[in-house]
């Protein structure tokens, strides 16, 4: 937060009066990708150099004229990923097929989509990184026009990701394990808003709550019936995770009330 702060200062102080349109676009950019950098790090990374958000904090700061506290709240493991159980939930997806709405939820989705900003990002990790994929994606939603995606991504593989923050990452060094993703609120709409409240007790967020744990339950049969499913798992596992768990909290720690 320091740092957007330190791009929102570069339109007010003195010498940003000589600075164009262009350029204080551009300045705002920079910091705002440097923060970005930041959260992609991986637990070992920021361990390398845990003074370095410290640094940029001081930064920002003085560049602003303010000043900051720092308080630790939490700190998750990035997500390792496990090729061979995703392939194995893929495919149980596409037997088991997504979730089909009926007139009243889609009515539902498109009035709710009128109450936050159009959506500009094309959905999934995998057109994120592959172009193909991110024209299939934007065929199949009318160019990001639909209110909700009733389809199945194209299956993509590989270690790109989009940031955020799980648990499941910390998990994810001690067990093989893979995520499935459905349709549970309208496409595009903001995380943590109270959009997604409106959602969480929909036949939307039912339905699409039933399908992946039907997915994850036939997933789950298959590793149980097929000894050699298992045994690759988890020897993709032990491959990944041979560098070993670097938890992200800092040792001296305690649990703090928000």
């Amino acid at each position: 937060m320091s740092i957007l702060r330190a791009s929102a200062c570069r339109t007010s102080c003195p010498r940003c009066f000589d600075m164009n349109k262009t350029e204080l676009k551009n300045a705002a950019i920079d910091s705002i990708e440097s923060m970005a950098d930041f959260y992609e790090k991986t637990a070992d990374e920021i361990w390398e150099n845990p003074e370095l958000s410290l640094k940029e904090y001081k930064a920002a700061a003085l560049m602003t004229e303010t000043s900051f506290e720092r308080v630790f709240i939490d700190g998750t493991a990035e997500l390792l990923p496990n090729f061979t159980l995703e392939k194995l939930m893929y495919d149980n997806f596409e037997k088991i097929g997504v979730v089909q709405h009926n007139d009243e939820e889609r009515a539902f989705a498109a009035e709710l989509r009128k109450t936050f900003p159009p959506q500009s990002a094309v959905p999934g990790i995998g057109a994120h990184f592959n172009a193909d994929i991110a024209e299939t994606v934007m065929e199949k939603t009318h160019d990001l026009t639909e209110p909700l995606n009733d389809f199945l991504m194209p299956y993509y593989s590989g270690t790109g990701f989009t940031a955020g923050s799980t648990d499941v990452g910390d998990v994810s060094w001690l067990t093989p394990a893979a995520q499935i993703e459905t349709a549970t609120w309208p496409s595009g709409m903001p995380l943590h808003t109270w959009q997604t409240v409106a959602c969480g007790k929909s036949s939307i967020a039912y339905k699409g709550m039933l399908c992946a744990g039907k997915v994850m339950a036939a997933s789950a049969i298959d590793l149980i019936e097929d000894p050699e499913l298992l045994k690759a798992a988890r020897e993709e596992f032990k491959r990944r995770a041979k560098g070993g768990y670097t938890c992200p909290i800092e040792p001296e720690t305690v649990p703090t009330a928000l």
